[in-house]
């Protein structure tokens, strides 16, 4: 009889396919950012404004010198002292190494860190696992000697490496939570983490500069710091670790508040009495790192969390309600991208997650390559399916899951989607909550990318929906391995027209 690999090879080998799923992305994002030019990507003029305001005086800018006024400093600061540093260490030279940073040499460091992981992970003796750091530490100083030359050749290219970053860092954190949802199947792990990877969303904003995946990370830290301190029995480390994470979540963008209310009433709904004194300590822990900042903008402008969506003549009194129920399949098919349903809530959500709706990467669909128009319609198509099953998964599963953690008996995954749709539900009211009170003509606040940390969230509930058909009905195994291959090309596609023309 023959077995299967043990669970410790399968976790070894999920670690190794971690590494190569970061430096794909690490690679393909690399070659974005050096065919994409910063101030191309949504509000980039604004954000580099705002960036160059900071460098040049010091002070937060007005609203005279940008639109992104109200927008906390923390994105802006990492990509400022990057840039400083770059130009320090790299001296306007050229290359900190021999030859230039071309595709062959990112493949190779690419190449070396997934070596590197082999050798850690399956090496036989100390010497092998020993070379195989060694490996690791070539590979990481290797790109960052790369990404140093890049950011100080080219300005503010470190605020998009800086969201590359962020972007690598949470397909490492939706690793992790998968790890904690399903601590004895490794391959969970791993599909979690290359599902986040492709999704077009999360790439699409590693390569901007832009502060989305810097928040989207840190409020996913959070989520997971929350839900592993439910099982090592809410001790205030991991609170303090929360409220951390939330207040420099909060330091980079408005809407962190919500996210935090989402954690702390998801911590209360599954550990009751129990998460309270955690619940305040996170709470704490948050005002400590982010209160500076929340008082010195309430003095400012008197908000502690301003924003800039009341604009003048673009206002209007009301959003009509096929604004909130909408769902024109049929645009949704032939014309995925604007200036299609420009004023409705759900396919425009639909088409930002799967596609390119505002064209973000796509030249704003000014003058589309050949081939971008058919790509989006095929991301549009093969997310309905996707949307359908991770929206199910994690209502039905986060749901039971939910009610079965309240009475002490839910299981690691039931925990972690649980939590996982009250920070959803709460998060997503809050957002409807700011287009009615700024309904605007042009639909321009329309935009999933406020919401990005909740991909991984759904990445999981979809993931945990197609185990469970696929052990009710196998043969849906052969329809979902289908689904994947078609929208790997579709995938592909739609990355080589976004960036042929850059």
């Amino acid at each position: 009889m023959t077995r299967g690999p043990s669970r410790e090879t399968s976790a070894r080998l999920s670690v190794v396919c971690l590494v190569a799923i970061v430096a794909g992305f690490a690679t393909a994002g690399w070659w974005a950012v050096m065919h994409f030019d910063p101030i191309s990507g949504y509000d980039g003029e604004a954000f580099i404004g705002y960036a160059s305001a900071l460098d040049r005086t010091g002070r937060i800018p007005s609203e005279s010198e940008t639109y992104e006024y109200a927008a906390p400093p923390a994105y802006f600061s990492g990509a400022i002292y990057a840039q400083h540093l770059a130009r320090w260490v790299d001296g306007g030279e050229g290359s900190l190494l021999p030859g230039s940073p071309s595709p062959l040499r990112r493949a190779l460091w690419a190449l070396v860190a997934v070596a590197g992981a082999l050798l850690v992970a399956f090496g036989t003796s100390r010497l092998r696992q020993g070379a195989g750091v060694a490996l690791g530490l070539i590979a990481v100083l290797w790109a960052l000697a790369d990404a140093l030359s890049l950011a100080g050749n080219g300005q503010w290219r470190s605020g998009q490496l800086l969201a590359l970053f962020w972007g690598a860092v949470l397909i490492v954190l939706t690793w992790l939570l998968a790890r904690e949802a399903w601590p004895d199947q490794p391959l969970m792990w791993t599909l979690s983490a290359l599902a986040i990877a492709v999704l077009p969303i999360v790439i699409r904003m590693s390569v901007m500069f832009h502060p989305e995946t810097q928040v989207a990370a840190l409020c996913l830290a959070a989520v997971l710091l929350a839900v592993r301190s439910r099982r090592l029995g809410w001790h205030l480390e991991g609170a303090i670790g929360v409220g951390a994470a939330l207040g420099l979540a909060a330091l980079t963008r408005q809407s962190t508040l919500a996210v935090a209310v989402g954690i702390g009433l998801g911590v209360i709904l599954v550990g009751g009495r129990r998460a309270a004194r955690f619940t305040a300590v996170a709470a704490a822990a948050m005002l400590l790192v982010a209160g500076p900042w929340w008082a010195y903008e309430t003095h400012r402008t008197g908000n502690p969390i301003q924003s800039n969506l009341s604009r003048p003549n673009k206002m209007l009194d009301h959003q009509p309600r096929s604004f909130y129920v909408s769902f024109p399949i049929r645009d949704l098919v032939r014309h995925p991208y604007r200036e299609a349903f420009n004023d409705e809530l759900l396919p425009r959500i639909h088409a930002d997650i799967w596609s390119d709706w505002a064209g973000g990467i796509h030249g704003y669909w000014v003058q589309p390559t050949k081939h971008g128009p058919f790509f989006a319609s095929t991301q549009s198509v093969l997310g309905f399916f996707a949307d359908v099953l991770c929206l199910g998964g994690l209502a039905v599963i986060g749901g039971h899951g939910l009610m079965r953690a309240r009475r002490g008996v839910g299981s690691s995954a039931e925990v972690v989607l649980g939590v996982g749709l009250v920070v959803a539900l709460v998060t997503w009211a809050a957002f409807v909550v700011e287009l009615v009170r700024f309904p605007q003509f042009d639909g321009d606040p329309i935009k999933a990318t406020y919401m990005l940390f909740l991909g991984p969230i759904f990445v999981l509930g979809g993931i945990a929906a197609g185990r469970a058909l696929c052990r009710s009905t196998p043969w849906l195994g052969f329809a979902f391995a289908t689904w994947a291959i078609l929208y790997a090309a579709s995938f592909a596609g739609h990355l080589a027209s976004a960036f042929a023309g850059y």
